[in-house]
């Protein structure tokens, strides 16, 4: 896996280093940060991800940077990097599934695969928070759940934010251009929404894609380039 983080300013480059499957060694991520000064790619702390005798893949992984800090999670682990000190310190991750990952002030926001639970995490108290999803059913009588789901999500969901909202982009499994939606999150009720906007009739590939990452430069702007 690979990523592309912001972080105040700066870029750094994330990318996950395991041994071929069945084989035993160490994972870790391995992590650059580019220096617009040098215009060169500095190497920063490695973080080892697990046992050399565990050789199973690693599955979940995420990245998200929120306020002066980057976060890393793993399918059972959850870490936060440091710049000023280029430290990682481990932290206590929820046993709930996490799949996508966005940050939106001070917190981040998670959904898992199936679109059942919201997971939001707060950087500055350290605490989780948890809510229903669209898939969410209650347990029955009985201690079942209805298995029926409002959205069959096929793949990985986009999480994204725009102007201050929390927006979900997913597909269900087919290849019609009408099984795309998009549902924006209400942070006064906490529940998900169908959003009213219209989305362009065509197909979507939501498949592998490249990692990018947004960042504002001062320095460009105030020389009148768009950045």
């Amino acid at each position: 896996d690979e990523i592309l983080l912001e972080v105040q300013g700066h870029l750094y480059y994330l990318a996950v280093m395991c041994p071929p499957e069945g084989i035993e060694g160490i994972a870790f991520l391995w992590m650059r940060r580019y220096d617009r000064d040098t215009n060169q790619w500095q190497e920063c702390s490695r973080l080892r991800l697990r046992r050399a005798s565990d050789n199973g893949p690693l599955r979940g992984t995420i990245g998200v940077s929120c306020g002066p800090y980057l976060y890393f999670f793993t399918d059972t682990r959850m870490y936060r990097y440091n710049p000023q000190e280029d430290q990682w310190s481990k932290l206590t991750r929820p046993k709930t599934s996490l799949c996508v990952g966005v940050a939106m002030g001070t917190e981040i926001f998670f959904l898992d695969y199936n679109f059942v639970s919201t997971s939001v995490y707060n950087t500055e108290s350290n605490s989780w928070r948890y809510y229903p999803a669209l898939n969410y059913r209650p347990p029955q009588q009985d201690g079942s759940r209805l298995s029926i789901a409002n959205v069959i999500v096929g793949g990985r969901p986009v999480l994204f934010v725009l102007e201050n909202q929390l927006y979900a982009f997913t597909c269900s499994n087919g290849i019609r251009e009408d099984s795309w939606r998009l549902y924006v999150f209400d942070r006064s009720t906490s529940v998900w929404r169908e959003s009213n906007a219209a989305l362009p009739n065509r197909q979507w590939d939501m498949r592998q894609v490249c990692c990018v990452a947004r960042m504002y430069l001062p320095t460009l702007t105030a020389n009148g380039v768009d950045a």
